[in-house]
């Protein structure tokens, strides 16, 4: 068994794109983008592992760099924690990747309509993002319940700013919040949308919201 068996090979790449996700979702100095997906990781380390087979499935599956980095993006956004590399193999993990394909083709639709639910349901734009006596803002109650998506979120925080003026509300908070807008922040890169069209999509649903609440 060598690196040269395409077997293998196609599993060591995946191992890399896992590790290169991996760190990314879970550290804030590790940035896929800004290194290109480069992590630190021998051929002969990866040959001596005994789930290279799961791996190599892996690989053998989706074999572009992008559905690769996809594949283990959509299981740590639909699934949560990149852990043992097994469960990524089942019939779930090939869902949640179907899953967030197909969202990634109606971000605008999506967002259209988590927006449109959120301020139908809360009285005024505002009081979505305001933390009370130190519970989770609404938005992110929302988001926690699968009521909205986690782009709609990540959409609407780069039209506002609204993650810095919760984090500012939730210093108290050490556990739940802190993982919940890192989970945001790392994954923004990842959400390719129009800009100018979700913008007049937000400000036409808010300033309906407000014509309605005058």
């Amino acid at each position: 068994m060598t690196i040269n068996d395409p077997f293998y090979a196609r599993g060591y790449k995946a191992f890399r794109f896992y590790l290169a996700v991996k760190l990314h979702a879970t550290t804030d100095s590790y940035d896929i983008f800004r290194y290109n997906a480069a992590v630190s990781a021998k051929e002969d380390s990866y040959l001596k592992r005994n789930d290279k087979y799961w791996f190599a499935k892996i690989g053998k599956q989706y074999t572009s760099d992008t559905d690769l980095m996809n594949f283990f993006v959509a299981n740590w956004i639909e699934g949560g924690e990149l852990n043992w590399v097994g469960k990524l193999t089942d019939v779930q993990a090939q869902q949640h990747f179907k899953a967030w394909m197909k969202r990634q083709e109606s971000l605008t639709y999506t967002f259209k309509k988590d927006m449109e639910q959120l301020l139908e349901e809360y009285e005024r734009p505002n009081v979505l993002t305001k933390s009370i006596d130190g519970r989770m803002p609404p938005l992110l109650m929302e988001l926690q319940h699968g009521s909205i998506s986690i782009e709609s979120v990540v959409i609407l925080d780069a039209l506002t700013g609204c993650l810095e003026y919760m984090t500012k509300q939730m210093v108290h908070d050490e556990y739940v919040f802190p993982k919940v807008a890192q989970k945001i922040r790392k994954y923004a890169p990842f959400v390719t949308y129009d800009r100018s069209k979700v913008h007049a999509i937000l400000t036409s649903i808010v300033e309906e919201k407000l014509d309605k609440a005058a």
